[in-house]
C-alpha cells in the first residue's frame, strides 16, 4: 500500500490516555496509517518494520521512552551504542519506503512521579538526563543519514508539564494539541 503519512512509534504516538488520538490523528487524517503501540520499543519497530512493504510520502518515527525504562532509581550505563545502532538499521529500511522521514526526539518526564505509574506493572524510572543523552545521540544519527530530526525536548522542558500530561510521560488532550502544531509548523517548513 501506498500512504501519504506513516507513524511508527509509542504510547504518546498512539494517543495513550487520550482516547487513543495523538498528534498524529490530529495532524494526519487522510491517506495515513498510524502504526504506533503502547509499550513498542525500538527492537519491536525493527521487527515490525521489517515485515512492512509500504510505501510513504512521509514516515515519522516517535520511539524510544520505553528502552530507557530504568528497574532501580540509581542512575546507571545505558547502552545508547546498541539503541542508535538499532535505530539505524530502521532508518537504513525507511529510506527505501519514504520519500521523507521525520525523527522525534524524546519528550521529557516528571520525574518525581516515578516509580508508580498505572500503566507500569512493576516500579520502574525514566531520567531526564537518559532522555537528553539518547536526544543528542538520535540527532548525530539523523545527521549522518541527513534525516530530519524534530527536537521537541527543550520546547516541553520548558512548558509545566503537569499541564499537559496525565501521568509521569503521557499527554493529555492539550498535550497531544501543542505536539500537534509543532509538528504542523515543521511540517510547514519543508513543503
Amino acid at each position: 500500500m501506498n500512504y501519504r503519512f506513516g507513524v511508527y512509534g509509542d504510547s504518546i504516538a498512539f494517543g495513550y490516555g487520550n482516547n487513543n488520538t495523538s498528534w498524529f490523528d490530529i495532524s494526519f487524517q487522510d491517506n495515513s496509517i498510524k502504526l504506533a503501540q503502547n509499550g513498542c520499543r525500538i527492537e519491536d519497530v525493527w521487527h515490525k518494520i521489517n515485515k512492512d512493504f509500504n510505501c510513504y510520502e512521509t514516515l515519522f518515527f516517535a520511539i524510544g521512552i520505553n528502552n530507557l525504562l530504568l528497574s532501580h532509581n540509581k542512575h546507571c550505563k545505558i547502552d545508547f551504542d546498541l539503541l542508535i545502532k538499532q535505530y539505524e538499521e530502521i532508518l537504513k529500511i525507511a529510506q527505501n519506503r519514504a520519500s521523507y522521514i521525520i525523527v522525534q526526539s524524546l519528550l521529557p518526564v516528571l520525574e518525581e512521579l516515578f516509580p508508580k505509574q498505572d500503566w507500569l506493572d512493576e516500579d520502574k524510572w525514566i531520567f531526564n538526563t537518559d532522555i537528553k543523552a539518547f536526544n543528542d545521540n538520535l540527532g548525530k544519527l539523523c545527521n549522518k543519514y541527513n534525516v530530519r530530526y524534530l527536537d521537541l525536548y527543550d520546547e516541553f522542558y520548558s512548558l509545566d508539564l503537569k499541564n499537559f500530561y496525565i501521568d509521569a510521560l503521557h499527554l493529555n488532550n492539550m498535550g497531544q494539541k501543542k505536539l500537534a502544531n509543532f509538528y504542523k509548523k515543521f511540517i510547514a517548513n519543508i513543503f
